[in-house]
């Protein structure tokens, strides 16, 4: 019987001939996993199949992960349950005393804020009038009513 030497080139463009290379590593692997039917004895000595898929098998870190995740949703979920009850209101929650004037002819918000509270910062006076008023623009006309922080 005569013996005949093949080179590894030779082996591999005889594979590809034939349909390509056979895979290795990993995906032959993966292959073999999918095709198979994994089994294993179950608490009473039964047999049970995982019908071609290898059983659900978590690392550390994905239990970490899980256990993380749960805690988070846990939290949201008692944070919604049990959080403090709040009520819509259209008025200011700023419960400072106030007094009322009318707008003369010309008159602007800073006079108005100037003649107010002299002692204090007229921006920050401006801006509690807008505050109290619920105004969008700092022009007023003549003759309305507004509300001001009292002294």
């Amino acid at each position: 019987m005569a013996t005949m030497t093949v080179s590894s080139s030779e082996v591999r463009r005889a594979e590809r001939s034939v349909g390509g290379r056979q895979p290795r590593g990993r995906a032959a692997d993966t292959r073999a996993h999918s095709e198979r039917t994994y089994a294993d004895r179950g608490p009473g000595g039964f047999e049970r199949t995982y019908g071609g898929r290898e059983p659900l098998r978590l690392t550390r870190r994905g239990r970490v992960v899980i256990v993380v995740v749960l805690a988070l949703v846990a939290t949201g979920v008692a944070g919604l349950l049990h959080g403090a009850p709040t009520q819509a209101s259209d008025r200011p929650t700023d419960v400072t005393p106030r007094a009322s004037v009318v707008v003369h002819p010309g008159e602007t918000l800073w006079q108005i804020a100037r003649r107010v509270a002299p002692q204090t910062d007229p921006r920050v006076t401006v801006h509690r009038i807008e505050e109290l008023n619920n105004l969008t623009s700092a022009a007023v006309p003549a003759g309305e009513r507004l509300y001001v922080p009292s002294r």
